[in-house]
Formats: C-alpha cells, structure tokens, sequence
C-alpha cells in the first residue's frame, strides 16, 4: 500500500460526510501561540469555549435549549506541533429559516472578537464557501490515516446534549 492510498482511504469518508452536508462559511482560527505547540487539549478547550461563545451571542442565554439555532460545525486541527490551528466549516441552521441570516450576520460580526479574547496572539479567517469539493480537499489535507481522526472536532461533540 503506498501513502497516497492510505490518506485517501482515510479522506474518504470525512469527504463524503462533509459533500452531503450544507455549510455557510470556513472559518480559521489561528493561535500564532508557539507555547501552544503540542497542546492538543488546551487547542480543543479553547475551540470549545470559543463555539459556547458564538453560540451564546448568536442565539442568546438560552441557546443550550436551542440546539437547531446554534452553530453546526466541524473543524479539523493543523500543525499542532509547530503552528496550531483550526479550519472548520460552519452552519447555522436550514435556509428556510429567517433568523438564519441574523445569526449569520453576527456570527460574521462576533467570531473574531470572541476568538482574541481567548487567544490574544490569534487571528480569524471567516469566508464565504464557493467551492466545496476544494475547500473540503483543503481542510482534510492532513488527515493521513485513521489516527488523525484525533484532530477533527465533529459537530455536536461540545454540546451537553
């Protein structure tokens, strides 16, 4: 078996979950923190309380009882050992729903200053996605065999549900 075969029996799953999924925007959350090199918990706790925020200020104080209105994401983590990093991709609930362009809207407006709160040295990278197959072949880059499923955060993984 070469490498090329196995990361891409590893990527096809994760390929597929994401193609049958709707997402609205693509999301980095960089730390550009050296000291949290290697600290693959500390990364997770972090994306944790960062999504609690977002979806605190999307959806309001009760958004743990509102689990169709808060932020439905994956996100996948890279260079842990040198440059640690988040891409995710993000939805927030079905078209048909009016307030969706609201949480959107401030999503776009809150993400950033909730992520420098908890990482000060960190920069957010929030886009519209055009391109799916590409931007899902992009954020799975790194996931060579199953033992890097480690590094996904998959949707609802934070909830209390």
């Amino acid at each position: 078996m070469t490498h090329d075969f196995i990361k891409e029996s590893a990527q096809a799953p994760i390929l597929s979950w994401l193609g049958n999924r709707e997402f609205d925007r693509f999301v980095t959350l960089a730390t550009n923190d050296p000291k949290l090199a290697g600290c693959e918990d500390r990364m997770r706790d972090l994306l944790r309380e960062w999504e609690a925020r977002v979806n605190r200020s999307s959806v309001g104080k009760s958004w743990l009882r509102r689990p169709d209105e808060c932020m439905f994401g994956c996100f996948f983590q890279e260079k842990g050992g040198t440059n640690p990093h988040w891409h995710g991709v993000t939805n927030f609930g079905l078209d048909s729903d009016p307030k969706k362009i609201v949480r959107l809207e401030k999503f776009d407006n809150i993400a950033a200053m909730h992520w420098r709160k908890l990482c000060p040295s960190g920069s957010v990278d929030i886009s519209h996605i055009y391109d799916p197959a590409k931007l899902f072949s992009y954020i799975t880059k790194d996931i060579h065999c199953t033992s890097d499923f480690d590094n996904i955060v998959w949707p609802g993984e934070f909830s209390r549900r």
